[in-house]
């Protein structure tokens, strides 16, 4: 029994986050994103018909604690606090995004080199970001 509709929501967030990876640092921040990134769609792969619940924000501990190492690879990058949430949260727009499109039974479509270019794209703004 779970008390709301929401906490089922969260449950399900928690489950499959569940399926990631553990998380480990590449040589570089750019490196370590594109994989987490990677990563994550792989597991919205897995569970298509789940990916919506993705677009909603995070509320439980559990995966509060799947943001924290790459919120820090953002900030040992050099990115202020509030900067790295919001590269975080730009990069999990674009996977979750590109993941609804590509995998939900409405999507179905073979754009892996799409979502490869994005993100590439991404990572080279924000690199270019910090140069700034």
């Amino acid at each position: 029994y779970v008390p709301s509709k929401d906490a089922l929501l969260d449950g399900v967030q928690e489950v499959i986050l569940a399926d990631l990876a553990p998380q480990v640092r590449h040589s570089d921040w750019q490196s370590t994103a594109s994989a987490m990134a990677r990563d994550f769609r792989n597991v919205l792969a897995r569970h298509p018909r789940a990916i919506p619940v993705f677009s909603r924000p995070a509320a439980t501990e559990r995966v509060f604690e799947r943001m924290e190492l790459p919120l820090q690879v953002l900030e040992d990058a050099g990115f202020e606090e509030l900067e790295a949430l919001l590269a975080f949260q730009v990069v999990l727009a674009f996977v979750v995004g590109h993941a609804m499109w590509q995998f939900t039974p409405d999507g179905d479509r073979a754009v892996d080199d799409e979502f490869e270019f994005g993100l590439k794209t991404l990572i080279l703004g924000l690199e270019a970001r910090l140069s700034g």
